[in-house]
């Protein structure tokens, strides 16, 4: 709320008595006015502002840090009397200084000083400023520590949520210099926590489970990422991923143990199909490395073997199938994860292949000849139209002669009913004698 007082000039007489040596310390007035000024450049002195954010403004402009520095003393410290003497120096330098030209300073003069001149003597007042320096200095102490090396990363992220809450209140130059500090440690604290995190993982035992905690150790820690160095996360990588090599490499060979479980001789090729199927899911973020890609080589190359002693049979088997879906489920069975360049994918595929165009031959051999049966219906059916058509026309012939016949009889008079009874009669049995005498 922006209140504004010309009252101020009632002192001006008061003014003009006291010593020319308050108007020399002037300086000291207008540079603690000016903080406000400093702090809020974008402040529009026209515009409304709460009560609550103008008492803000009060506390900080006479905490110690502030007001020590004009004053000397702190505003905590001054007698009553010695508060009611630096109001009347501050009123002097306001009038005497033309300080009513400066909006700024008005401002700061008619909504701070002087709407609060009354509350400055009490107790009260004192006690929100002695409360507002203990909220400074709580926040220095935190910023010590910070410089001391005492701090971890989860308590960095306490002080950085309360420099938007709970130190809020302080001025934006003070926030602002906080937050650079903490910004500084925060990445410090990072690249401990971090570090510490791989020599946790780099301490897994060899397992899925462990390998699953590996890969997915920078979507875990994503927070940490964004604010640690990257010298940090170059090395935490280097760890994280060497560690991962050593699982996988530990994992392959019992892997490779359950090709037991696929003989080379076994007909039943979902047994080998479900144990690819399994690798695949449970390995396929690790693909690329070399002892994965050797143990899926092996799982293609015993799949290869037991599709290739069931190719006798299969030829059969393909040359029975039907429909394209159920040579596809066929191909899919029995061709994926074959080594694509061995002699059983390429004969097996090459009868697929061939069976799939006998297939759609066959399909549109059907389809010509029901194109040929509805091509026959509608020539029958053309011809029946003709047929009726001509019938129809036949009908509206005689109709038009037994009109001409009545327009003889009955000339300009009109027809009885039993007249058109006659006619009508007369052109149904004909139309009867008509159809059913064929």
């Amino acid at each position: 709320m922006i209140l504004k007082h010309s009252a101020a000039y009632l002192f001006i007489p008061i003014l003009l008595s006291f010593s020319s040596a308050w108007a020399q310390n002037c300086k000291e007035v207008s540079d603690w006015m000016d903080i406000i000024k400093n702090e809020y450049p974008e402040l529009k002195t026209d515009s409304y502002l709460s009560k609550n954010i103008i008492d803000n403004l009060a506390l900080n402009l006479y905490s110690d840090k502030y007001f020590i520095p004009f004053r000397g003393e702190s505003f905590s410290s001054l007698s009553e009397k010695a508060r009611s003497k630096d109001w009347r120096k501050i009123q002097s330098c306001y009038i005497k200084n033309g300080y009513q030209t400066n909006s700024h300073r008005a401002w700061v003069f008619n909504n701070i000083i002087y709407n609060y001149q009354l509350d400055f003597r009490t107790d009260t007042f004192g006690k929100k400023i002695d409360a507002r320096n203990q909220l400074r200095d709580a926040l220095s102490q935190e910023l010590r520590l910070l410089s001391d090396g005492k701090f971890d990363y989860n308590s960095i992220q306490k002080l950085k949520s309360e420099l938007n809450s709970k130190y809020a209140v302080l001025f934006p130059s003070e926030i602002e210099i906080a937050s650079n500090t903490v910004n500084k440690y925060e990445s410090l604290a990072a690249d401990r926590m971090l570090s510490q995190k791989a020599k946790e993982a780099q301490d897994l035992v060899n397992s899925k489970s462990s390998l699953e905690t590996l890969l997915n150790f920078r979507a875990s820690n994503s927070t940490l990422y964004l604010t640690a160095s990257e010298s940090m996360k170059t090395q935490v990588n280097s760890k994280v991923e060497s560690k991962v090599v050593e699982v996988v490499d530990y994992l392959m060979p019992k892997e490779e143990m359950k090709l037991l479980a696929a003989k080379s001789t076994d007909a039943n090729v979902r047994i080998i199909n479900r144990l690819i199927a399994d690798f695949k899911k449970d390995y396929d973020r690790v693909f690329h490395m070399e002892s994965a890609k050797k143990t899926f080589e092996l799982f293609q190359e015993r799949k290869t073997e037991i599709v290739s002693n069931m190719i006798s049979y299969l030829t059969d088997g393909i040359e029975s199938i039907k429909s394209q879906d159920e040579l596809d489920q066929l191909a899919t069975l029995l061709l994926s994860d074959l080594d694509e360049n061995s002699t059983t994918y390429l004969d097996l595929s090459g009868k697929i292949k061939n069976k799939r165009i006998s297939i759609i031959n066959e399909q549109n051999r059907i389809a010509q000849e029901k194109r040929s049966k509805a091509a026959e219906k509608q020539i029958l059916f053309t011809e029946q139209a003709n047929i009726r058509a001509n019938e129809v026309a036949k009908l509206q012939n005689e109709v038009k002669v037994l009109r001409q016949k009545l327009n003889l009889t009955y000339a300009n008079s009109l027809p009885s009913y039993e007249d058109l009874h006659y006619v009508l009669q007369a052109v149904i049995g004909n139309y009867n004698c008509t159809t059913f005498g064929k």
